[in-house]
């Protein structure tokens, strides 16, 4: 029951594509409900909406009190389309029984609920509450919590326990886990019969993606009717494990250290094994007959006293004016991410129209064109014409200076530093006037990791900046941040948070380079280093640990210390002289996939000089060089297996610096790279900086600087024969 297309963390169910009809969301009665962490923007009487955002701020404090993980401070409101007209859902051509949608955008997050059946009773809540408990939860989860990993049966199944936080006994209590309040999931775990279906606990621990029938993408009612079935048998499956792993003391701590293991890398079979002491059949059976006993249980809190002691929740409430709605409905549908191009065209137009355009419309079209591909500059141009200096526009206009400035590096444009350090600067001050703008952290943090910058204290400040984009930004882009943040730790020489990074990547990512390549034996040089720190079981000059690794050699007081080899339940071996749990000096060490490392330790990492052998599949056979935090750093001898050598420098595992390439009875090639990128001359006035082909030559995309007109533009090669100068798209970079 493995799912393939990636969708949006949400309830759903299919529905035939209809049309959005502006005219009827804009005649509606709509209210702006303000608290101190809410905007509430509903077509409901004002007396579901203020009891909508008291629940907000009620479940807000509960999550908080429970999961006592840390809260970034005074975060900016969120801001929910609470929904309650049936016909409001048909105007706005979204499917009649969706739930809700989180999400998280560049300018800003929001979240879409239907609350058609929102009850105003807070012990008698229905769906609709349910709806709106689950889809702030994701919110808070992923921007108020640390920027863990979790799977996404966890992450579904925690949301669906917690929206049913209820409050009980006429407010003395509250409680969650009530399976009442969830009693349309169990249906989507019976067959026709009314028999419980398999819950399948491995498929569910594995299913990384769900595939949606979301609008237009399943022709076949059909279709759309089995893959919605599917997803909402997903989505009990994964309510009622987490609701089983949350019974007791004892489940809560297996689920713990189950999150831990997969968090530091271990795949999920060893995963499972070391922290349920199970099969998959076995437990699959222990919660089949858990939600077949006559009772399932929740939790129950008291309120008050000694209790949990909720704060006064203040709110405000207005009615919008027509142009309002316009610009709130506009808005939110752009960044919903499900309308075509021909109908966020529509959507602006009718905006224009009623004259409802404002700076946070203009910031969603830019947002609508950069999560679409599209070309930025002249939407930003527009913004900078009619609002001038403001920080949402100046953040905007730096993204496409993001590359414009890399390039300019790449071809060693004399401005080059010049524009990096202003840059900079128009990031830190967007950030002075908004201390929330997750684009200013992250533009500030990417070009610095981007570049070949060397002073500790802009390397520390990228960091820094990285660590708040992967808290504020969406999953979409913790890849690119957690690449950025790799390179930085390597730079800085930091192993331990390097190994989170590396576990993290490798948790989230199935790229081959972190799980079969390079980047799995620094992984497991990483996690041997901290191994050799960890407990275990001492007897004689072994060091068992619970996870399957061993020990062996000269110990002190349980700790390597002196000649030994330790090995991972993998099989990756490290051999050498150990001192305080960490190897040092001279030293061996062999990854479970075939890399074979002998030369200089220190601090229990690849530091030094050394000769990496590849593994018997890879092109090349072995280097020979200078090492950092186990990359290539400094000056290396590349052996291929056809005879061909490459010698030259590399900073952090990219080639950075001169080169010679010398091919089997040809005479020697030499280039010179920075960061990766191959700069060539052509010719007496032209620099090129980009890819290339196997004969170093350039090839295909890059950047051409014009030394003798001072000008710098996208270009594109051929096996060295220049074929397109692109002088009109955005990345023109003139600098006269």
């Amino acid at each position: 029951m493995r799912f393939a297309i990636v969708v949006m963390a949400a309830f759903f169910c299919a529905s035939a594509h209809a049309e959005v009809n502006m005219d009827r969301i804009a005649k509606d009665r709509w209210l702006e409900v303000r608290s101190e962490n809410f905007i509430i923007i509903t077509d409901a009487k004002e007396k579901i909406a203020r009891s909508l955002v008291r629940d907000l701020e009620n479940f807000r404090y509960f999550i908080h009190f429970m999961q006592k993980r840390q809260v970034i401070d005074s975060p900016p409101p969120l801001k929910i389309f609470a929904i309650q007209n049936a016909r409001t859902f048909k105007a706005l051509d979204l499917p009649e029984q969706w739930g809700g949608v989180f999400l998280k955008r560049i300018h800003e997050d929001i979240a879409i609920a239907n609350i058609t059946n929102f009850k105003l009773s807070q012990e008698k809540a229905g769906w609709g509450n349910q709806v709106l408990l689950h889809e702030y939860f994701h919110y808070a989860s992923r921007t108020f919590f640390e920027a863990s990993h979790y799977p996404l049966w966890y992450s579904e199944g925690e949301a669906d326990y917690f929206g049913t936080f209820r409050f009980a006994d006429r407010g003395k209590a509250v409680t969650i886990g009530t399976v009442s309040v969830v009693g349309a999931r169990i249906y989507s775990l019976r067959d026709s019969r009314g028999r419980l279906k398999d819950i399948d606990v491995e498929d569910l621990f594995k299913t990384t993606q769900l595939g949606m029938a979301w609008r237009r993408n399943i022709e076949s009612s059909k279709e759309r009717r089995r893959a919605s079935e599917e997803i909402s048998e997903f989505y009990a499956r994964a309510m009622f494990t987490y609701h089983y792993l949350s019974r007791s003391a004892e489940a809560i701590d297996m689920k713990s250290k189950y999150l831990t293991l997969i968090n530091t890398g271990m795949d999920i079979d060893k995963a499972f094994a070391l922290a349920f002491d199970m099969s998959w059949e076995e437990l699959n059976e222990e919660i089949q007959d858990y939600l077949s006993s006559a009772r399932v249980p929740g939790w129950r809190f008291k309120v008050g006293g000694d209790g949990i002691v909720f704060p006064e929740v203040a709110a405000n409430v207005r009615e919008l004016d027509r142009t309002e709605i316009i610009r709130e409905a506009v808005g939110a549908m752009t960044r919903v991410g499900v309308y075509s191009d021909e109908e966020i065209d529509t959507l602006f137009a009718y905006a224009q129209e009623n004259e409802a355009e404002t700076l946070d419309l203009a910031i969603a079209r830019i947002d609508w064109l950069f999560n679409s591909g599209e070309d930025i500059s002249a939407a930003v141009a527009s913004a900078e014409e009619q609002y001038g200096d403001d920080a949402l526009v100046r953040v905007w206009s730096a993204v496409p200076e993001v590359s414009r400035v890399q390039a300019l590096l790449a071809v060693e444009h004399p401005s080059a530093k010049n524009a990096l350090g202003k840059l900079r600067n128009l990031n830190r001050g967007v950030l002075n006037e908004d201390k929330f703008n997750r684009l200013a952290y992250y533009n500030l943090g990417t070009i610095t990791a981007r570049t070949d910058e060397e002073d500790p204290k802009l390397l520390n400040e990228a960091r820094i900046m990285l660590d708040s984009a992967k808290l504020l930004m969406s999953e979409n882009w913790r890849q690119s941040i957690l690449s950025s943040e790799m390179s930085l730790s390597t730079l800085m020489q930091e192993p331990d948070q390097l190994l989170m990074q590396k576990n993290l990547y490798a948790t989230i990512s199935d790229g081959e380079w972190i799980t079969k390549g390079y980047g799995r034996f620094v992984k497991e040089m990483l996690e041997l280093r901290r191994l050799g720190n960890s407990k275990g079981e001492v007897t004689d000059k072994t060091i068992h640990y619970a996870e399957g690794s061993k020990f062996e050699g000269e110990l002190l007081n349980g700790t390597p210390q002196g000649p030994g080899s330790l090995t991972n339940y993998l099989g990756a071996q490290l051999n050498g002289n150990f001192v305080n749990g960490k190897i040092e000096g001279e030293g061996e060490l062999k990854s479970s996939n075939g890399y074979r490392y002998v030369g200089e330790f220190h601090d229990g990492v690849i530091a030094g000089k050394g000769v990496l052998e590849f593994p018997g599949d890879r092109e090349i056979k072995r280097q020979t060089g200078d090492y950092r935090m186990g990359q290539e750093h400094g000056y290396q001898e590349i052996e291929y297996r056809n005879g061909d050598v490459l010698t030259g420098y590399h900073r952090a595992g990219t080639k950075h610096g001169k080169f010679t390439f010398t091919k089997m009875g040809d005479a020697p090639i030499e280039r010179e790279f920075y960061l990766g990128l191959m700069r060539y001359k052509v010719g007496d006035n032209l620099l090129y900086a980009g890819a290339f082909d196997e004969e170093y030559l350039p090839h295909n995309l890059g950047t051409c600087y014009y030394t003798d007109v001072n000008e710098v533009y996208r270009c594109r090669f051929e096996h060295g024969e220049l074929k397109e100068v692109n002088k009109k798209s955005n990345l023109i970079l003139t600098t006269n």
